[in-house]
Parts: C-alpha cells; sequence; structure tokens
C-alpha cells in the first residue's frame, strides 16, 4: 500500500507541475496575442501605423482631386497628367486596404478567383502609374527638343488621350500576365495570394522588367537629355548676356516651353522614385520568411515602399501656389475663383 501510495503522489505531483507549465504559457500567448488570428501587440502597432499611413494616401488623393474640380484654372494640359496620376494613386491606396486586411489575418480575404482577378488588376494600376511618369517624360522631352509643334498641337483632348494609353498598356498586359494566365493553369494561389509568375526565374524577371527597369530606363534616358538640352540654352543664354547680345527671335513659346519643363521636371521627382520602390517592392513579394514576425516586418518595408503616393500630392501643393490656396479655400470654406 505504501508504494501505491508513494507512486500516486509522484504522479500527482507531476501532473501539477505540468499544468502549471502549461498554464503559464498559455497566459505568456494571451498576453502577447490581441486576436485569434496570433497578432501581437507589436504586430497591431505595425499595422495600426500602416492602416493610418494609407489612409492618408487615400484622403490627400481625394483632397487633390477635389481641388482639381473645384478649382477651373487648375484642369490645364499640364496637369491632366498630374490627374491621372493622382487617380492611379488614389486607386493604389484603395487596394492597400486589402493588404492590411491579409496582413492582419496572415492569408488573402478573399476566393482564389478574386486573388487572381484583384492581383492583376491592382497591377495593371500600379505598373500604369509608372507608365504615366514615362508619358509625362515624353511629352516634357518633346516640349524641350520641338517646343513649336507641342505648343502648337497640345490640347486637352490630346493630354486625356495620352494618359489614357498608361491604363490600356498597364491593365492590358497585367490582366493577362496575371488573370488570364492563372485561371488558363488553373493556377493555386494558395492561403497567400502567391502568383504563378514568381515560380520561375525567367517569368519573373518579365514581370520586374515589365514593372520597374524598362521605365526606369525610359524615364532615365530622357531626363538626362531634357537636363543636357537646358543645361546648353541656359549656357547660351548666359553667355550671350555677358557678351551684351540679346537674342530678339527667340521664340516665345519656346520660353513657355522651357519654363514649363523645369517647373513640370521638379514636380514629378517623386513620381521617379515611385519606380525605384517598386522594384523594392516587388523584392519584398518574393523573398520569403522563416518566422512570423520577420514577415510582419518584410510587409512594413514593403506598404512603407508606396509612400510616394502620399508624397505626389504633397508636391503638387508646394510646386503650385494655385493648388495650394485652392485646398486652403476648400477648407476655409471659402468659394474658390471660377474661370473666366
Amino acid at each position: 500500500m505504501a508504494d501505491i501510495s508513494n507512486s500516486t503522489q509522484t504522479y500527482s505531483t507531476d501532473m501539477f507541475w505540468t499544468d502549471i507549465q502549461n498554464a503559464s504559457e498559455y497566459m505568456n500567448v494571451t498576453a502577447n496575442s490581441l486576436d485569434p488570428f496570433g497578432t501581437t501587440q507589436l504586430n497591431l502597432r505595425s499595422l495600426i501605423f500602416l492602416a493610418v499611413f494609407f489612409a492618408l494616401i487615400i484622403i490627400a488623393n481625394i483632397i487633390s482631386l477635389g481641388a482639381f474640380l473645384v478649382e477651373k484654372r487648375l484642369c490645364t494640359y499640364n496637369n491632366y497628367f498630374i490627374i491621372n496620376l493622382t487617380i492611379l494613386d488614389l486607386l493604389v491606396g484603395i487596394g492597400l486596404v486589402i493588404d492590411v486586411k491579409q496582413w492582419y489575418i496572415d492569408r488573402y480575404p478573399f476566393s482564389q478567383n478574386a486573388c487572381k482577378v484583384l492581383t492583376g488588376i491592382f497591377s495593371g494600376i500600379v505598373n500604369a502609374s509608372n507608365i504615366n511618369v514615362v508619358v509625362i517624360c515624353a511629352d516634357r522631352h518633346q516640349a524641350v527638343y520641338d517646343p513649336i509643334n507641342h505648343y502648337i498641337s497640345r490640347s486637352k483632348r490630346k493630354a486625356i488621350i495620352i494618359s489614357s494609353l498608361s491604363w490600356v498598356i498597364g491593365l492590358s498586359f497585367w490582366i493577362g500576365y496575371v488573370t488570364v494566365w492563372e485561371f488558363v493553369v488553373d493556377h493555386d494561389n494558395g492561403l497567400h495570394c502567391s502568383q504563378r509568375f514568381r515560380l520561375s526565374p525567367l517569368t519573373n524577371m518579365i514581370q520586374n522588367n515589365a514593372m520597374f527597369y524598362l521605365p526606369l530606363a525610359i524615364i532615365a534616358v530622357l531626363y538626362v537629355r531634357i537636363f543636357i538640352k537646358i543645361r546648353k540654352t541656359v549656357g547660351r543664354r548666359n553667355n550671350k548676356k555677358s557678351t551684351g547680345l540679346m537674342d530678339l527671335n527667340l521664340s516665345t513659346a519656346k520660353d513657355n516651353e522651357m519654363t514649363s519643363v523645369s517647373v513640370s521636371s521638379t514636380s514629378h521627382t517623386g513620381s521617379f522614385s515611385d519606380i525605384l520602390e517598386t522594384g523594392s517592392r516587388d523584392d519584398t513579394m518574393i523573398s520569403s520568411s522563416s518566422s512570423r514576425n520577420e514577415t510582419k516586418i518584410g510587409n512594413i518595408g514593403q506598404g512603407i515602399s508606396y509612400g510616394n503616393s502620399l508624397l505626389n500630392p504633397i508636391s503638387y501643393a508646394m510646386s503650385q501656389p494655385l493648388f495650394r490656396a485652392t485646398i486652403i479655400k476648400m477648407f476655409s470654406c471659402k468659394r474658390p475663383s471660377q474661370a473666366n
């Protein structure tokens, strides 16, 4: 009987300490976890930061569109390209809401079919934003090297048609490259909405070139040529002023175009950084993390890479006094002046 009692007591003691350890671990998990999906306080703070950050992107671009709508004098040829870029940035901010939800629950919130369709559309919008910067650079390049014809031919209708090209090219390529392809091969996107083209180095290289390297190369070449041309023109003017020779036959249209190019190049510097950030954004999506914390850190970096969508409307307000004054009047409940 004594042996049985000692054995029972030992067994009960082991069970007791095991229960204490399990309870301690449970309390630690419960203290750090705020939801059934395992989101810790640190991760939750990061998600709140990203949610606020993406909300600012949406609000800033809505304010920008509102300024263009209430002040007709802002609807100029050059600003039509900015309006198009603002719409694209607004859609990017709205699309990022899905990413916040995905990072919070650690899985894609919709079905795989929705993943295929929405990923194709969102990638097309992001690429259209980059292509729109290429379109702006090409228009500024023509204004520098062929100012007379550019001044004569420019119109709001032309700006709208040219701006629509970025939508057509971006959406047609990415819907075909992502959505159509994945439906044809019946790709399994899994819980995290992984894309088919990321499984092959060749197809992944194609998307990197289409999204990042090709637009970057075109923009770099065009801006270098614009910079060289403006520098030569300014140098010739300085030489003529120093020798007392004034070029009275200089075209007024060319002067206006050169000034417009300088202002436009400054206001679109932020858009150039958007393409740089797109590459790091794709690299972040490709890399797989070994732990949940590493995944959250990568998601934070990926989210911050969209910061140019917030910087664009801020740069518009800084570079255009009328745009800035219109926003101030909107918040002060003053009626903006109408064009004659």
